[in-house]
């Protein structure tokens, strides 16, 4: 247990302190005299003009020179150095920095790249694209693990700077829509009744944490992605947008009230349930990047929670035992429908050889009894189990009086244009949701000019990973537990990752929505990946959920019957939405609606009829033009990855496994024996204290039914890239560590993204 503490801890340092560990803030440099960007090489023109049904690219002689980008988009980038194989970016208007480091060989990228300040520039940028014929890309927060934020020619457009905000405590749909927020406006604040929600209208650049820090004075929140970075408004909410309180609140599509969007045309249209209501439906979803460029949208607001984060980790009593897992990991399972219906959520990966997990309950929920009374059950039984170490269990709770406490415990508060407070203390609570992998994806944070976050957003590429969406039925199906096996990747370090986040609130919603129907069944999002190029497969989960579907944002590109799995019953309603406000195909992304009428041909977007095939229901969707991959979840466990939760821990490896004991001795670190008398004073207070461990861990707790089949599994795991205190040796502190776990240090301000 020791062991694994300090494990947790060293993984924990690496993700806080960034970069080769610095734990001071840089000074602030000189500003840099400009640099002149290189010229680009040209670019030998082919003669020819594009084929009839494709998009130009660079060489083509209809291709636009480029005086014509310039002039119709003054901040404009030329982001090819065709002799170096380098992006030049421009930081603002008129100012040049210096080139990033090399593209990855081969890796094509948008010729120019537009970072739009205002909705104009955004119109400026869709209407370039449709007069000229060329590939047009949307690129928000860069979270894309399909890829299709990224292009290998045309125009790349940057929303990230478009991020102002405004609380109201009303709104009245209108078809002249909300005012425009202004980026870098002063935001106002609000005090609304506790049964009552607010509004709040915002750019489309704005991230989730960046809004709910702004929220927090007002004492409110919103659903956002379970990982700061991540824009509200983009394809996060467009797409469904699943969180951590979505069994609470609904899914992110549930509460949008307005759009504002520039569609194929050109112009701002106002989306909302009496302006352009297809649209409206089309856009709450049916996908982002698909039917126009999203600039703002007002959403629902609420009040701010009380919170309980219940956090654990477990594995097989051997390394090598990649059997055992699954039999316990199915009886898991069985217990969720119990634990959502009680009012938990969260998060769990399911390794070849441990499970983790991290939930949270809210508001009458939100103490750590009641996350004993359902955990503690559900654990001991799976402990039970031949094959998994009685011994090594970390388990934790703790208290946060309002959801800002607990997402800056999770991801630790951010300042100035998102730079991490270095500075700050760092709770061992985080400790169980160190993330290296996730710095890496999106790189070391406070790197933006000032004014300009859009500089430093980049498409993080292709990852690959292939889900289900599982209802109580499948959570219950007798052969779960070898469709977990087979589902399981070949590698090392595969793993599944669920998102308990359905049920509740969004099991009641739907009807004005177009979002996957399934979701209105599901209770469980799980995804297979891993740390390679090999494509995970979810066969196996296909097979006992078969009436169900996938989620389009983390779903597998080769995804069977596509348009089925990643739309439902509304792929023809979303195609005809599609085809009215974008009839020659200005926006394509793939998968996604419209998709199948066009195809990858010579590097080029063609139509399917220049392709020579008419769109058909086709079994996968078509390959994108995009060859970027991310490389795969590249450590152990990354989260490079939705942006669920943190690494909750290291990845399992030979030295967390417990020695043998000696006959009738109870191991180091094991519940066994332990009473209130060894508690050491952790008591489940309000302050955030970490409550007791499982007492006697191996065995029901007295007067709490049990069952693994569900009566008493209430909880949901919750997880982000924070972490949760961990319980060394079940109730002893870590030697030499100071952990602060009364209130202010659980409100901990390290930021790891």
């Amino acid at each position: 247990m020791r062991t694994a503490a300090i494990l947790l801890l060293a993984s924990a340092f690496v993700a806080a302190h960034g970069p080769g560990g610095d734990d001071e803030a840089a000074p602030e440099a000189a500003p840099a005299a400009p640099v002149a960007a290189p010229a680009p090489a040209p670019v030998a023109s082919s003669g020819k003009a594009a084929p009839a049904g494709c998009k130009a690219v660079l060489g083509d002689a209809n291709w636009p020179a480029n005086d014509l980008f310039m002039s119709a988009m003054p901040n404009v980038i030329n982001s090819q150095v065709a002799t170096a194989g380098r992006l030049a970016k421009r930081h603002g208007p008129g100012e040049e920095g210096a080139d990033e480091a090399p593209a990855p060989a081969g890796v094509k990228k948008p010729t120019f790249r537009m970072n739009a300040k205002t909705v104009a520039d955004v119109e400026a940028a869709v209407q370039f694209a449709a007069k000229n014929n060329i590939r047009l890309s949307i690129l928000n927060s860069g979270h894309d693990f399909l890829g299709r934020n990224d292009a290998a020619s045309g125009l790349a457009l940057v929303t990230t700077n478009l991020n102002g905000m405004k609380i109201s405590d009303s709104f009245i749909p209108s078809a002249r829509g909300d005012a425009q927020v202004v980026p870098g406006a002063p935001i106002n604040t609000m005090r609304i009744p506790a049964t009552r929600q607010a509004y709040v209208t915002i750019g489309v650049g704005l991230g989730t944490q960046a809004l709910n820090d702004a929220l927090a004075p007002s004492n409110l929140f919103t659903l956002g992605a379970a990982h700061g970075p991540v824009g509200v408004a983009g394809g996060w909410a467009q797409t469904a947008g699943h969180s951590p309180l979505g069994r609470h609140f609904g899914l992110g599509a549930d509460v949008v009230v307005e759009y504002q969007v520039v569609t194929a045309d050109g112009k701002l249209k106002i989306a909302n349930a009496v302006s352009n209501p297809d649209l409206f439906w089309a856009l709450r979803g049916g996908g982002g990047g698909t039917y126009g460029v999203v600039t703002q949208a007002t959403i629902k607001a609420f009040p701010s929670p009380k919170m309980t984060l219940t956090a654990f980790f477990m594995n097989t009593t051997k390394y090598e035992d990649t059997d055992s897992v699954y039999a316990p990991a199915a009886k898991f399972h069985n217990a969720l429908p119990a634990a959502v219906e009680k009012g938990f959520s969260g998060y769990y990966y399911l390794y070849r050889n441990a499970i983790k997990g991290a939930f949270v309950s809210i508001n009458e929920n939100a103490n750590g009894a009641y996350a004993n009374a359902t955990w503690q059950p559900i654990l001991n039984n799976m402990l039970t189990y031949p094959g998994m170490s009685k011994d090594l269990l970390v388990y934790q709770t703790q208290d946060f009086p309002n959801f800002k406490a607990w997402f800056d415990e999770v991801f630790g508060a951010m300042g100035e244009m998102h730079k991490r407070d270095v500075n700050s203390p760092r709770s061992i609570a985080r400790s169980i949701f160190a993330d290296e992998t996730l710095k890496r994806r999106h790189g070391p944070e406070g790197d933006a000019p000032a004014g300009d976050a859009a500089a430093e957003t980049e498409a993080g590429g292709i990852t690959p990973m292939a889900s289900r969406l599982l209802d109580a039925s499948a959570l219950n199906n007798p052969g779960l537990a070898r469709a977990l096996k087979a589902s399981m990747p070949t590698t090392p370090m595969g793993q599944l990752r669920g998102n308990v986040v359905g049920g509740g609130v969004i099991s009641r919603g739907g009807a004005d929505t177009s979002v996957h129907p399934a979701w209105r069944r599901a209770l469980v999002h799980l995804i297979s990946t891993t740390s390679t190029q090999e494509q995970p497969s979810a066969a196996a989960l296909r097979a006992i959920s078969p009436a169900s579907g996938s989620y389009a944002n983390e779903g597998a590109r080769d995804e069977p019957n596509w348009q089925q799995a990643f739309f439902g019953a509304n792929y023809n309603r979303l195609l005809s939405i599609k085809t009215k406000y974008d009839p020659e195909g200005v926006f394509w992304v793939t998968p996604g609606v419209g998709a199948d009428l066009y195809a990858v041909k010579d590097g080029r977007v063609c139509s399917a009829a220049a392709n020579g095939s008419m769109p058909l229901l086709s079994r996968s969707a078509p390959n994108t033009d995009s060859n970027k991959f991310s490389g795969g979840d590249e450590e152990a466990d990354t989260t490079s990855f939705p942006i669920l939760m943190g690494a909750q821990g290291p990845y399992p490896n030979p030295a967390m496994m417990p020695a043998t004991p000696a006959a009738g001795e109870a191991p180091e670190g094991s519940m066994e024996g332990m009473g209130e008398g060894d508690m050491g004073g952790m008591d489940m207070g309000a302050s955030g204290a970490a409550s007791a461990p499982p007492a006697a861990a191996t065995k029901p707790i007295s007067g709490v039914e049990g069952t693994m089949g569900g009566t008493s599994a209430e909880g949901h795991s919750h997880g982000n890239a924070a972490d949760s205190a961990p319980m060394a040796a079940a109730t002893k502190p870590i030697s030499g560590v100071e952990a602060p776990m009364g209130g202010a240090a659980a409100e901990g301000h390290a930021h790891g993204n």
